[in-house]
């Protein structure tokens, strides 16, 4: 007991009664209290006034459904936000369409039609700002391209070019700084390790793949994007890789829980979501959130499907249209709003 100031130079053990303004060498932190440090107390404490302990909760994500896509369609770019998402052209049952059609949180409206329609294409951006680049066309069919287009929210316009002439492959960014990244080279169909970069007017080469692989997902912007998943011709096939580009090179991340292919996936480099898709055993409707390091399992959407379109960020985004079972496209779309992590006391 005491009412004045206590000091120890090792470690504090037994009880403590008083006022404790003085209380300095607490074994693991210091100072007496109000304690703000760390402290280890191997005996007991007695508080008669009120203490506070800051915590993390996590709140997990939920689907809801948005509304219908006016066309159903499978293999489109797609970006946005989530009251704001745009899709790009695409293919409905494989017939090859130019449609663009845009959201506003409830409802879809028909865009601009693109100049020419194609599927498996890269894209991303928004409703106002937006680009797809290279994937196949039917004139003739299945002929890969490499032509690019802009949209300016009511109209498309041509770009430049790219360097390879790609398909299955990811993309994100917007216009004038858009990115791609791996996929197939039209006629080559081995998987790529190719990413290039977008100016606005001229395409030029940036830092490779680690692990190629094409109908892999990804988001962000040219210097700050992550993909995941993927499909490549080595054993196993179907992989989890998790890649995070910073405008030069990319880094090797956690993988995948479950390795997929032919996912959506949407959000920034440190929170992303990755859902439906492919695996080992079929088409799911799994979904997993990416934290900047390391993924975890989320709640699944309703709909099972692959090759969706996606918009949003991980509390607020957003899968419409893709494909299931085999060539049937769909029109579903469903909303996210995922993990949530909240500081707060008590």
């Amino acid at each position: 007991n005491t009412t004045g100031d206590i000091s120890a130079t090792g470690s504090f053990t037994g009880s403590f009664v008083g006022d404790g303004s003085g209380l300095t060498g607490i074994s693991g932190g210091g100072g007496g209290f109000p304690h703000t440090g760390s402290a280890i107390i191997s005996g007991s404490l007695e508080n008669s006034g009120s203490a506070g302990f800051a915590h993390v909760q996590s709140l997990p994500g939920s689907w809801s459904t948005g509304g219908s896509l006016i066309n159903n369609r499978a293999c489109s770019a797609a970006g946005g936000t989530q009251n704001a998402g745009i899709l790009m052209a695409g293919t409905n049952n494989w017939n090859f369409s130019t449609c663009t059609e845009e959201y506003d949180g409830s409802s879809w409206a028909t865009g601009g039609s693109s100049i020419v329609g194609r599927s498996c294409h890269a894209g991303d951006g928004t409703q106002n700002s937006a680009f797809i680049a290279g994937g196949c066309t039917d004139t003739p069919s299945w002929m890969g391209v490499c032509s690019v287009e802009h949209y300016n929210g009511s109209s498309w316009s041509s770009g430049g070019n790219q360097i390879n002439t790609m398909f299955v492959f990811g993309g994100s960014g917007n216009e004038t700084a858009g990115l791609t990244f791996g996929g197939c080279i039209y006629n080559v169909w081995v998987p790529a390790t190719c990413t290039e970069e977008y100016d606005g007017t001229t395409w030029t080469t940036g830092g490779s793949l680690i692990n190629a692989r094409m109908c892999l997902a990804g988001g962000g912007t040219q210097n700050t994007t992550m993909t995941a998943g993927g499909y490549n011709n080595t054993p196993n096939y179907t992989h989890g890789y998790t890649e995070e580009y910073d405008g030069t090179s990319w880094s090797e991340q956690n993988n995948l829980g479950t390795a997929r292919f032919s996912s959506g996936g949407f959000g920034i480099q440190t929170a992303a979501v990755y859902s439906s898709g492919q695996d080992a055993t079929g088409v799911n409707a799994r979904t997993e959130e990416y934290d900047g390091t390391s993924w975890t399992a989320g709640n699944n959407p309703s709909t099972v499907r692959i090759d969706v379109g996606t918009a949003g960020t991980l509390t607020a985004g957003a899968i419409f249209g893709g494909q299931s079972p085999g060539p049937t496209s769909r029109n579903q779309t469903e909303e996210y709003d995922g993990t949530n992590w909240t500081s707060g006391g008590n």
